[in-house]
């Protein structure tokens, strides 16, 4: 994956919405009218990543100077409340992490790799969405440059004005609310491309594909995790990467004295993945779930390093 630190909210005026992060976490969307306002919070509203209770909540938009806002902290998912705007102290979570964690199918935010994504689509739980169907809030998006199928960048649809995204993995790449048109103009994607179902069924020589995925938690249920040597090393990774997650954040991971010991613990899983992943005697369900080690662990090599 091509590495790009992108800012943009610095260009997202060039969108009908823009974003304003006000005082405690409160986040509003001005427009020049309340019904493309309207449009987003309803947008956002219907993805309830959170799973809460929304019946009851509707946009109260109030407008002055020929510009009008709505307040979007309520339907917003937590996690992107807490996120908006904000940076990591120490380089790693990427553009696919943070599209995949929006998909439920990463366990924390770190590094993330093309192979991680791809896995995914391979076993049919990210599929393409037919260039006639409606992409919803929540959906998983990439850009592509076609030439090899190279993946320039990941993010998260929210309505046809804002995605969520990480516009890289360095520091200076905060996690933001943006505008799908810049987004797609950052990289030169004509407006015909934006949307096409894979390579195969276009000319277009960048362009975008648009994911419906099922979550970890969703997959589990027609994929058991049978083995207690499976469960122990799936617990055992998503602990260190959570620790590994808390120091990205808190800046820890740059001292090298906590880093060689999640290094060293982190190998000690390296031989008993490998030796299991190529065992001819696995089911259909542990291939898939050891293969699915395989790569988190890579990346999380990667991101120590």
């Amino acid at each position: 994956m091509k590495f790009l630190t992108l800012f943009f909210l610095t260009s997202i005026a060039y969108s009908e919405v823009s974003v304003v992060n006000k005082s405690k976490g409160n986040i509003f969307l001005q427009a020049k009218n309340c019904d493309v306002l309207k449009k987003n919070f309803n947008a956002i509203k219907q993805w309830n990543f959170d799973k809460k209770d929304l019946s009851s909540t509707s946009a109260s938009c109030s407008c002055s100077e020929n510009k009008c806002e709505v307040s979007i902290s309520e339907v917003l998912p937590n996690h992107i409340k807490q996120l908006e705007g904000k940076k990591t102290k120490v380089a790693g979570p990427n553009c696919l992490n943070t599209a995949l964690y929006d998909q439920g199918l990463v366990e924390s935010r770190r590094i993330s790799t093309d192979a991680e994504l791809k896995f995914w689509v391979e076993n049919n739980f990210c599929k393409p969405i037919p260039i006639n169907e409606k992409i919803s809030a929540g959906d998983l998006y990439t850009i592509h440059h076609g030439e090899g199928d190279f993946i320039l960048h990941g993010f998260t649809y929210i309505s046809e004005d804002l995605v969520f995204s990480k516009g890289g993995p360095q520091v200076e790449a905060p996690f933001e609310l943006a505008s799908l048109e810049t987004m797609f103009n950052y990289y030169k994607v004509p407006k015909e491309c934006w949307h096409v179902e894979d390579r195969n069924t276009t000319n277009c020589s960048k362009y975008g594909i648009a994911y419906r995925c099922e979550s970890y938690e969703e997959i589990l249920g027609k994929k058991k995790i049978n083995g207690i040597d499976l469960q122990n090393v799936i617990l055992g990774l998503d602990m260190l990467s959570h620790k590994i997650e808390k120091m990205i954040f808190s800046g820890e991971s740059s001292i090298t004295q906590p880093k060689i010991s999640l290094k060293s613990n982190l190998e000690k899983f390296r031989i008993n993945i490998l030796d299991n992943r190529d065992r001819s005697d696995l089911t259909e369900n542990e291939k898939f779930y050891w293969q699915m080690i395989w790569l988190r662990f890579q990346a999380m090599v990667k991101q120590l390093n």
